[in-house]
Formats: structure tokens, C-alpha cells, sequence
């Protein structure tokens, strides 16, 4: 059933084309020039089908105005689940197209979705029940400039511009999963330009009591990779921070300048963990005391239980040197009653508060490459 919505006297024009029916309306109408009703059973209210196998379209809708909030078609649906406009491409291979949108803007969008319900709905939503199927995509074939397969952009401020969830309760699945083929590209590129605040450029998040937050996988077996990367531009700022443990089963490393070129220096491991602090002292009459800093003292517990530990090096003459801890400090003594002004090195230990029972406790980690490559050889033979 065809019929006009205008009151204007030519509101529908039926031209017979090359391609069948073409409706027009005058500039000056103000409605629809073919307005389409279904009753209230399922089925189409338009359907618009092309028999002869030929190129072109089954339908061609075409909205003249250069100005305004127009619309080429206006499509609505009253039902809970119905669609506004389904589109249903048979073809059983190649690159088959649903719904396919272009815009010659250069500023334009090939498709919009708009969500106007106060509940959680969708501007655009995609769904495949392929098992390599994909949902949504989105490309962006420009082969320059700063262009984006798929954009996401939120006012609110609690808002998240993409959100990807993987439901599946087992298996391994990603809640976004991102690749590159550039030699200078970034699978996933994350900014916050807030100029103040706790922002994050990447946040990652993880309730599994096996999970990973954030994980990073370098592949390839040869070259300097990296699987997780983190630069600071401030002098104050951290490339990595670890809020809690920090393990390595490799060997951590400062790497500088030399004339070599980079150059890698180590960290020295311990058994138990351990806060220490080096200084130098000077006797005067045989005798010197040394008071440590009030902030290294903070930091680690010094009783009974867990006493100093200092190691005095002498730098001059002198019959050789004792020495008696205490708990913010230390006195050296020359020893047979000595009474030289020797100059003298020290270092000293305490155990970091807090961690004072530890000791080379299992780690419920994964064994990886760098476990097995250097095995466990087993207890010494005597």
C-alpha cells in the first residue's frame, strides 16, 4: 500500500525507469514521498527484490536536500524484537555484505548508530555465530594519515569509549584483541591526555586468582624484543612501577652508557631481604661513632632478633678495629687500646621492615624457558 503523507497537491510523482517505480516529491513537501505500512503480524512492510541476476540496485532511496537533518529512509519498528531495517545477504561466499555504508565527506560517517533509551542499548551492535566469524569490523584502507579501523568516544565520566567483554567462562579468549603488520606500528595504543589526575593510557584489570592484569608476549626468538615496554619522559617518573611484589626469572639489570656501547650491570641478589647503606668514618683517638640516617632507620626493624650487621674497612694504619651495634647506630673501637686517627669504609645492613621473616620462600609461578635452560643440579656430593 502506497500513499501521501502531504497535504501538497503533487506530493507523489510515479515515473516509470529503466529501473521500474521511481517515487518523487516536490522541494516544498514536507513528509515522505512513499510511506509503507505492515499490520501488526511478522513479516516486511517493504521488500524490495531484484530477479534478473543483473548489477545494480533492488532498491534505491534518494534524499535531494543539501541542507538540514534529512533522511534518505526513515525506518521504525514497534515491536521488542523487531528491526528497524534488516538486511540479509544469501550469498554462501566471498566478501557478502550485509549492510554496507559510504560517505564522500571528508568528515562524513559511512554508518550511524544512535542509542535515545535511558537503558543499556546500543548504537551499533554486531553479532556472529561463525567460530571465526567477527562481530564487528571495521577498516580503514587509507594508506596515509592518522586514520582508524574503529573509533570509540565517550562524554560521560564514568564512560568507557570501546567496551570489549569475553564472556566465555572457559577457553582462551580475549576481551580485545589487536594486531599490527607495520615494522613501526602498535597493536594497541592507549593515551590519556589528561594533564592532571591518576590516569592511565592502558588499564587492565583482572579478578582470576591466575589472572594477568596485563600480559606481555614477545615471540620472536632472535633481536631485542621487549614484552612489556614502559618509558618516562620525567626525570621524577617510572617506566615501570610495581605496586607489590616484583619477580624476574631472568636477571635484572641497569643498562648504561660505556665506550662499549649499552652495557648491561647486575643486581646483586640476596637470600632474605635485606636495606643497606655505605659510608665512611674517621678515628680520632682510637675511637669513632657513627650514627645512621634517621630515614634509613624507618625502614628497617633493628632489636634483638634482627641486629646490624656493619662491615668496617680500614684506611690507614692501625692495629685493627672492633665493633659494638646498637639500635640506631654503631661505635668502632681500635683494638690492644689503640689510639690512631685512621680513616675507615663501612656498610651496613638491616632487615627491611615488615619482610624481616623471609626467606627464599616458593614462588607459585609459572616455570618458563629461563627455569629449565639452567636446571636444578641437585645437591652437592661430599
Amino acid at each position: 500500500m502506497t500513499r501521501s503523507r502531504s497535504t501538497h497537491p503533487l506530493a507523489v510523482t510515479v515515473t516509470v525507469a529503466a529501473f521500474g517505480v521511481m517515487l518523487s516529491m516536490p522541494a516544498d513537501a514536507v513528509d515522505c514521498a512513499c510511506d509503507v505500512f505492515s499490520g501488526a503480524g511478522p513479516g516486511a512492510a517493504l521488500r524490495a527484490e531484484r530477479t534478473d541476476g543483473g548489477p545494480g540496485n533492488a532498491g534505491e532511496f534518494e534524499h535531494a536536500g543539501t541542507s538540514g537533518h534529512t533522511h534518505a529512509v526513515d525506518a521504525r519498528v514497534h515491536s521488542p524484537d523487531g528491526m528497524a531495517i534488516h538486511a540479509h545477504n544469501l550469498a554462501t561466499e566471498g566478501w557478502a555484505i550485509g549492510v554496507e555504508g559510504d560517505s564522500l565527506s571528508e568528515t562524513g560517517v559511512g554508518v550511524y548508530g544512535w542509542h535515545a533509551g535511558a537503558g543499556a542499548g546500543f548504537g551499533v551492535y554486531g553479532s556472529t555465530g561463525a567460530g571465526s566469524g567477527v562481530g564487528a569490523y571495521g577498516g580503514a584502507t587509507a594508506t596515509s594519515g592518522q586514520s582508524y579501523g574503529m573509533k570509540g568516544e565517550t562524554a560521560s565520566s564514568q564512560g568507557r569509549a570501546i567496551g570489549a567483554f569475553a564472556n566465555a567462562a572457559i577457553g582462551q579468549t580475549y576481551g580485545l584483541y589487536a594486531q599490527t603488520r607495520s615494522s613501526a606500528g602498535r597493536a594497541v595504543y592507549g593515551m590519556a591526555l589528561s594533564g592532571a589526575g591518576t590516569v592511565y593510557g592502558v588499564y587492565g584489570q583482572t579478578n582470576s586468582i591466575n589472572g594477568r592484569a596485563v600480559y606481555g608476549d614477545a615471540t620472536a626468538s632472535t633481536g631485542t624484543t621487549y614484552g612489556v615496554y614502559g618509558r618516562a619522559a620525567s626525570s621524577a617518573g617510572y617506566a615501570v612501577y610495581a605496586s607489590g611484589n616484583l619477580t624476574a626469572t631472568g636477571v635484572k639489570a641497569a643498562t648504561v652508557a660505556t665506550s662499549a656501547g649499552p652495557t648491561e650491570m647486575y643486581a646483586v641478589e640476596s637470600a632474605e631481604v635485606w636495606f643497606e647503606d655505605i659510608g665512611g668514618g674517621r678515628l680520632k683517638g682510637g675511637r669513632a661513632r657513627v650514627d645512621l640516617d634517621p630515614h634509613f632507620l624507618e625502614t628497617v626493624t633493628v632489636d634483638d632478633e634482627n641486629p646490624l650487621r656493619v662491615f668496617v674497612q680500614l684506611r690507614g694504619d692501625a692495629r685493627g678495629v672492633y665493633v659494638v651495634e646498637g639500635q640506631e647506630g654503631f661505635d668502632v673501637i681500635e683494638l690492644s687500646g689503640g689510639r690512631s686517627d685512621a680513616p675507615f669504609s663501612y656498610r651496613v645492613m638491616a632487615k627491611r621492615r615488615g619482610y624481616e621473616d623471609v626467606r627464599m620462600r616458593p614462588a607459585d609461578v609459572v616455570v618458563d624457558d629461563f627455569m629449565t635452560d639452567v636446571p636444578y643440579a641437585g645437591p652437592l656430593s661430599r
